[in-house]
């Protein structure tokens, strides 16, 4: 085996090193919710198929019998063409990877008002239960409105938004009057409780 060849073996199997420890050292992630185990399955398939196939040529260039051994040149040709096609293989998986967090972030958009309104709600219901003046009427209506509130679907559209950052605002301004007693905003909290209710069904219209 020829000084060229030895140099060339001890570069590719640098390269197979490094990237094999490359996603321990610094893993792809999506988000916080992206695990670890499947960020490092990402890259693997490709660093894999790279160092075995690096191997598969180094072997099969340098048999002394029956097969002469590949002559520099070629050898350096085909791990030229092995390393650029895993470059191929790099590009194609950065795309993937983020067209895979724009979905990501699209979800947690879509997500975002829905939460914020069930968040709302919770801080209601928890004003409600330490009232003391609050009719009976109207803690049914706040319930059955947080129990409907649990199967809405998720909407990024322009009307979504608007009738989700609505509903949150009103259930505030519903909020404040209740914690201040029924009988100082009896008008102010019977006016709000239909409009929150017409807002929620409104909002429940608008699927995916």
């Amino acid at each position: 085996m020829g000084v060229n060849v030895t140099i060339l073996h001890i570069v590719m199997m640098t390269i197979c090193y490094g990237l094999i420890w490359l996603p321990f050292i610094n893993p792809i992630k999506i988000g916080k919710e992206d695990s670890w185990v499947g960020s490092l399955g990402i890259s693997i398939f490709g660093i894999l198929s790279f160092v075995l196939a690096v191997i598969i040529v180094m072997v099969l260039c340098n048999m002394r019998a029956p097969i002469a051994q590949v002559p520099f040149k070629y050898q350096l040709y085909a791990h030229i063409f092995i390393s650029a096609l895993f470059c191929v293989f790099i590009s194609f998986s950065f795309t993937a990877k983020e067209k895979v967090k724009q979905i990501y972030h699209d979800e947690k958009s879509k997500q975002a008002g829905v939460i914020d309104m069930k968040m709302s709600m919770q801080t209601l219901m928890d004003t409600m239960e330490l009232s003391r003046d609050l009719p009976d009427e109207i803690k049914v209506r706040l319930s059955a409105m947080s129990d409907s509130l649990r199967y809405i679907s998720p909407n990024n559209t322009p009307q979504a938004a608007r009738l989700e950052k609505d509903f949150v605002e009103k259930a505030q301004t519903l909020q404040f009057a209740i914690q201040n007693g029924y009988r100082l905003n009896a008008n102010t909290i019977d006016n709000l409780i239909p409009l929150l209710e017409l807002l929620l069904k409104n909002r429940k219209k608008l699927l995916l």
